[in-house]
């Protein structure tokens, strides 16, 4: 029996996130976006209080669902809501409407991404980079406003950005941005500098300096065979060439390029089998797993995928403090619900979807196709393990099937297959 009752209000917080991020993302201006947030958040609201009424007149047994479902609506709208609210206020949104120049202090988020543009005048560079940034301090115009707001800068030379944690001091012309989860895009005028004004602190001086030695250990092995290791070992996609990222994903193997939610099961698994064999009790075996968890997250840097499997992590390890058990299904909507309220931003994330779909199917298809196979003439001789292996692959490729025709995906059988073949090497990297 399946405890589905989670499902439905994290379902609801996750379309109630989407309508508002998306409805607000259909108006450019930022200081237009400010308003809209409310109305459309607001708008939620009201739904979910007609499904409280519409639940009044409705069997008992009905009663519950409907409310449950306007709980979750209200609650992912209001934080959409209010997520685009503080990365839409005055004065940073008027100033990147009219696009002015400012200065900005901040701290590095992420790694660099250079990115090759599609037309470009003759003075500019046929390449951007761009790197997330956490301002605390932002001026223009005469005007300095202390905010914390996720910025993306954009720079002409990748070598200019410093390794995440450092905080610096940039200036450059403001515009707003694209995408849901930034409050705006600070291009960096050529010829200014970019000052490094602290370094990072000891846990990611030790993440950079992980990833660079693994980028080391790499020289001198084959390009393709070397990006692969280390977008699959530590999330770092630097080395990977437009060509492998198109055969990759021809194959059904985009999901290798990157860290998954398999990477933190394997972490998991090592380091709660370690504490065993220590004989360490339950409490410290649980804070020991969640501090190698959230170094890991640091570590291969908080992409959709990791976040989503890093909360399931959280949820399944507390279960274990609390010497509780946690179905599949209650863990995976535990996780969305958190997600969605926490950082709505990734409740419109194209990976965020797949990974929570995959997921899902893995939990929720997997026991019904292994047992198809069991019976089926053709595969029931077929060993236990090869099986086990087709029925995981089939069951992510089902249920993911629907966001991968949403994108406009290649969709083909080959990837089971392939995810077979790949399969034994992934733990060992």
């Amino acid at each position: 029996m399946i405890d589905a009752r989670l499902l439905l209000p994290a379902v609801a917080a996750w379309l109630g996130a989407v309508l508002v991020i998306t409805g607000a993302g259909l108006v450019e201006d930022p200081v237009e976006r400010h308003g809209l947030s409310l109305v459309l958040a607001g708008s939620a609201c009201l739904v979910g209080a007609a499904l409280v009424l519409l639940a009044l007149r409705l069997p008992l047994n009905w009663r519950p669902a409907l409310r449950s479902a306007a709980f979750g609506l209200a609650l992912g709208a209001c934080s959409a809501g209010a997520h685009v609210w503080a990365i839409t206020a005055e004065p940073v949104a008027g100033w990147s409407a009219a696009r002015a120049s400012a200065s900005v202090i901040a701290v590095v988020n992420g790694e660099a991404v250079t990115r090759s543009l599609g037309s470009a005048a003759v003075w500019q560079s046929a390449t951007s980079t761009e790197v997330r940034i956490a301002t605390s301090a932002v001026s223009a115009r005469g005007d300095e406003v202390l905010v914390d707001l996720p910025i993306t800068l954009r720079v002409d030379d990748p070598a200019l950005v410093p390794a995440p944690g450092t905080e610096i001091a940039v200036s450059g012309r403001l515009s707003p941005a694209s995408k849901s989860d930034i409050a705006a895009v600070l291009t960096m005028r050529s010829g200014s500098e970019l000052s490094a004004l602290r370094a990072p602190g000891p846990v990611d001086a030790a993440a950079s300096a992980m990833r660079e030695g693994l980028r080391e250990s790499l020289d001198g092995v084959e390009p393709n065979a070397a990006a692969l290791v280390a977008g699959l070992s530590v999330g770092d996609e630097s080395l990977q060439s437009d060509s492998l990222d198109d055969a990759m994903r021809a194959s059904g193997l985009s999901h290798l390029t990157a860290v998954s939610g398999g990477n933190v099961a394997i972490i998991l698994a090592v380091v709660l089998g370690l504490a065993r064999l220590l004989r360490w009790r339950m409490p410290t075996r649980v804070i020991v797993a969640l501090a190698a968890l959230g170094y890991f997250v640091i570590l291969v840097r908080p992409q959709p995928s990791v976040v989503r499997a890093a909360v399931m992590g959280v949820v399944m390890l507390l279960a274990l403090l609390t010497g509780g058990r946690r179905s599949g299904p209650a863990v995976l909507a535990t996780a969305v619900l958190v997600i969605v309220v926490v950082s709505p931003a990734l409740a419109v994330s194209w990976a965020f979807g797949l990974s929570v779909f995959a997921t899902g199917g893995l939990i929720l298809l997997t026991p019904s196709v292994a047992g198809a196979l069991a019976r089926w003439r053709l595969t029931k001789r077929w060993p236990p393990a090869l099986q086990e292996g087709v029925a995981v692959t089939t069951a992510a490729q089902l249920a993911t099937l629907p966001l991968l025709v949403a994108m406009g995906a290649s969709v083909g059988w080959v990837a089971i297959p392939a995810n077979l073949l790949a399969m034994p090497a992934v733990a060992p990297v």
